[in-house]
């Protein structure tokens, strides 16, 4: 294993370690099929040792392939799964119009939600898959280290000690980290979906596979630097 792959767990292991997680709690995944949150859920289990579920949100805006991947990891992994409907709004029948208001994705209500179902379940944890490319250098903060503290500062007080702890492990590596740590973590990438557009094939073209393709050619330049460095270490 490289000295950056070996760095790159070493820092992992530490940010466990300040969290204080148990190995062997019950803790739950928010998963989307996509990378991030597929490394999130194998660092969860493989790393951490915890026992995971996972739960995923049903949106409107959800290409059939993206919950494909969801389907395929879950059977592969033989996951416990939770599938919560994301909340929509309907008039009273004969009192309004019968227009059906989905509500807009917001990070806030996914961990709200995912609070009440830990609790409910016996969870410990709640684990995340954000990175640093989610917030850093973003004039929104929803998806900030103060945002998280401030989530899980409103569980303690909504749950007191039954509260789950959301726990973000990617939150300050990028996404090419994110990359090289799945690799080590035998991650099946080709399994995962980042493309939100419907077709067998992503697009290629949208900011979520430009991100994704980047990420990828990284690690196949890591894994080729990696291979000249352990021959010339066994030559």
């Amino acid at each position: 294993m490289s000295l950056l792959a070996i760095k790159l767990e070493e820092r992992i292991t530490d940010k466990a370690i300040r969290d204080h997680i148990h190995p062997d709690s019950k803790a739950l995944v928010l998963f989307s099929g996509g990378m991030d949150s597929t490394v999130a859920l194998y660092l969860a289990s493989k790393k951490f040792s915890l026992h995971v579920s996972i739960v995923d949100y049903k949106h409107p805006t959800q290409s059939k392939m993206e919950a494909k991947a969801i389907d395929d990891i879950c059977k592969k992994l033989e996951l416990e799964r939770y599938s919560i409907d994301y909340p929509e709004i309907r008039f009273t029948p004969g009192l309004g119009s019968e227009e059906v208001i989905h509500l807009g994705e917001a990070n806030s209500l996914y961990y709200a939600i995912a609070g009440s179902l830990a609790v409910r379940i016996g969870a410990r944890y709640i684990i995340g898959g954000t990175i640093k490319n989610d917030w850093y250098g973003s004039s929104t903060p929803q998806a900030s280290p103060k945002h998280f503290s401030t989530l899980n500062m409103l569980l303690r007080r909504e749950y007191g000690k039954n509260a789950p702890l959301i726990i973000t492990p990617l939150l300050y590596l990028d996404k090419k980290q994110v990359a090289v740590l799945g690799h080590i973590l035998g991650v099946p990438f080709d399994m995962t979906r980042s493309c939100p557009k419907e077709g067998v094939n992503p697009c290629g073209k949208c900011s979520y596979c430009l991100k994704r393709s980047d990420a990828l050619l990284y690690l196949d330049g890591f894994l080729r630097d990696a291979t000249k460095f352990k021959s010339l270490e066994n030559s």
